[in-house]
């Protein structure tokens, strides 16, 4: 329950809205062993898990309610299938889940110790399977932030990282409050805003040393821009062929 409210708000709220996270579930040390969730289809403890919560969602009213309520923004049903998700809702607790994530992975590391699992070698190669998991869904979410154009730069992130540890310190029970976030890390909403940005960190306090490499690429990249403009590339061709010689001479 905690984890779905959290997911909500995170969605709803957050700065990437069309890259969201990947969510692993992990069952640390349980007083319960499978040996189908150290088998090498390592969805078997993912799909027991789903069965198990399955009617929850018809039992529980907070969960019924979620299912059921329409929402366009950072709804990943929408984003897959547009109004018709919306329409019907969610049917199951996966789906509620893919709601607000882009996937679910339950991961089983055994008790130290305990039972027939709870030996070094599964643990180990748990923990490894583990640790490829988060590098790979890592690697999958930043692809998907990278063609949305919704990566963060250095500045953007360290701010995220900062208020992420805080929260984490303060030892809240509080979800975290993206929209906080967002306010200190809002990105320009037009090509003026952008290009004042730019010269802000390029020339501040370099304004000698950067001058002509930040006059170059803003010039490179008003004539690639323009080009791509239907009907402004050739009207406004010799301005801009002569902005790019000046830029570069």
């Amino acid at each position: 329950m905690k984890l779905l409210e959290w997911s909500a708000i995170g969605a709803y709220n957050a700065i990437n809205q069309y890259a969201l996270p990947a969510a692993i579930i992990i069952l640390n040390g349980p007083a319960v062993e499978d040996d189908r969730w150290i088998s090498e289809n390592q969805d078997e403890a993912t799909e027991d898990f789903f069965k198990c919560v399955e009617q929850e969602i018809l039992e529980n009213s907070t969960l019924r309610e979620m299912a059921q309520k329409v929402s366009r923004q950072g709804s990943w049903s929408f984003l897959k299938h547009g109004n018709n998700a919306e329409q019907k809702g969610d049917k199951t607790m996966e789906e509620l889940f893919l709601r607000n994530f882009s996937s679910v992975h339950v991961h089983y590391v055994p008790l130290e110790g305990f039972k027939r699992l709870g030996t070094s070698e599964i643990i180990l190669r748990q923990t490894s399977r583990l640790s490829c998991r988060i590098r790979n869904d890592s690697a999958r979410v930043q692809e998907a932030r990278a063609e949305a154009w919704t990566r963060f730069d250095s500045k953007q992130l360290s701010i995220v990282f900062d208020h992420a540890f805080k929260h984490l310190s303060s030892g809240s029970a509080e979800p975290f409050d993206f929209s906080f976030c967002r306010r200190h890390t809002t990105l320009p909403d037009s090509i003026d805003g952008h290009i004042a940005e730019f010269l802000k960190r390029s020339l501040n306090e370099r304004i000698e040393v950067n001058f002509s490499y930040a006059s170059s690429v803003i010039s490179s990249s008003l004539v690639r821009h323009a080009l791509k403009v239907e009907g402004m590339g050739k009207s406004n061709l010799p301005l801009l062929v002569s902005l790019y010689v000046w830029a570069h001479s």
